[in-house]
């Protein structure tokens, strides 16, 4: 005789601080890669619009002006679901004080501003990468942390707050 024996496992549910983890962590991995594509598209902007005699205003740099807007745009929107998701990740995860971090030097609003909130960036990188005795999940959250880094030089080195940048091009005498 046989006996009965169940063939797929039973149905476990994951912890709510996990899954709330989780998303946030995919949601900031994408805020990463918009961050990443804005940056080049700023950057072949720039390119396109060096030399032109109307600079960021000629009709020729016309297409590139429009992709970094809708790449700006992509960046803003996911910031947003990254923001929501992180107001309900729990208060010691590490990507919830990173996603505010990012949302206040994306929303700076002069140089200085910028320069403060970039450096509170890395500063909290720095601090919380070499705490010892981290659990595996943390020490994934590290490492997104770090890559992190690497999308901050990039901002940083964008100039998006250079002398006359949004009036290039216009006269209005």
């Amino acid at each position: 005789m046989a006996n009965a024996v169940a063939t797929t496992r039973t149905a476990r549910t994951k912890s709510v601080p996990d899954y709330t983890a989780h998303i946030l962590r995919r949601c900031f991995v994408q805020l990463l890669e918009r961050i990443d594509t804005a940056v080049a598209a700023e950057r072949e902007l720039t390119w396109a619009a060096d030399g032109q005699p109307g600079g960021m205003c000629d009709p020729a740099v016309a297409t590139h002006l429009r992709d970094a807007e809708n790449a700006w745009d992509a960046v803003t929107d996911c910031l947003a679901a990254t923001t929501a998701a992180a107001t309900s990740a729990p208060e010691t995860c590490v990507l919830r004080a990173m996603t505010f971090c990012l949302r206040a030097v994306m929303s700076s609003e002069s140089a200085s501003e910028f320069d403060r909130e970039i450096s509170a960036a890395r500063r909290l990188i720095a601090e919380t990468c070499v705490l010892p005795n981290a659990s595996v999940a943390d020490r994934d959250f590290y490492q997104v942390l770090q890559a992190v880094a690497a999308r901050l030089d990039a901002l940083d080195n964008l100039d998006l707050y250079r002398a006359g940048a949004s009036e290039a091009g216009f006269d209005l005498n």
